[in-house]
């Protein structure tokens, strides 16, 4: 597995020239993009706690970044607040950190993530409604969460975002889950870079 996240690592220092006019635009709100392409929207939220850490779930006796899939009709702001209380949170300064395009070997679909973090603002953490395979919640001492989590891409995007929480990220990739999920073959189609500033959704 480490192996892996270092042999992607020099595919995400790629030059953010080559990737600006396939930005999103810098602003809190589904792109038009976003909501009308013919693809899945996910969103993942990454909340931290200044003393705890990052809030992980244990999805499948796997920990991962919780998520869900968009609701239309919400803006980001409003979808990320119903997100953190599934969990038992309520949160505040919410930005939207990344934009990335997962592909899939042998099909012909996409998904899209929407990565936000969140600061934790109050509440007890609790297992989302409606989602039998979520079987814990835990907070993850600061910079542990990309060691927890069995996912490559997400190690990097977590360590990205532990070490730029102001940069925001873009890019896509291509995962083959018929080789043992989830560690399978991951290959980077667009590489990972800075596109811009990471936008501030806490007010929408």
């Amino acid at each position: 597995m480490k192996n892996r996240v270092r042999r992607l690592l020099p595919l995400f220092a790629a030059a953010a020239a080559n990737l600006a006019a396939a930005a999103p635009p810098a602003s809190c709100t589904w792109s038009d993009e976003a909501t009308q392409r013919p693809v899945e929207q996910r969103a993942k939220l990454l909340v931290r706690d200044a003393g705890r850490g990052d809030l992980l779930v244990d999805w499948k006796h796997l920990w991962e970044v919780p998520g869900q899939s968009v609701e239309p009709g919400l803006s980001p702001f409003r979808f990320v607040t119903r997100m953190a209380a599934d969990y038992g949170l309520r949160v505040r300064r919410i930005r939207h950190v990344g934009t990335f395009e997962q592909f899939f070997a042998g099909r012909d679909r996409s998904v899209v993530f929407h990565w936000f973090t969140a600061e934790y603002a109050g509440g007890e953490t609790k297992l989302p409604p409606d989602c039998p395979d979520c079987l814990d919640v835990r907070w993850f001492a600061p910079g542990k969460a990309a060691e927890a989590t069995p996912y490559p891409v997400a190690q990097i995007l977590l360590r990205h975002f532990q070490a730029d929480p102001d940069a925001f990220w873009s890019g896509s990739y291509e995962v083959d889950y018929r080789e043992n999920p989830p560690g399978g073959r991951y290959a980077i189609r667009r590489p990972f870079s800075v596109i811009h500033t990471a936008v501030d959704c806490s007010g929408d």
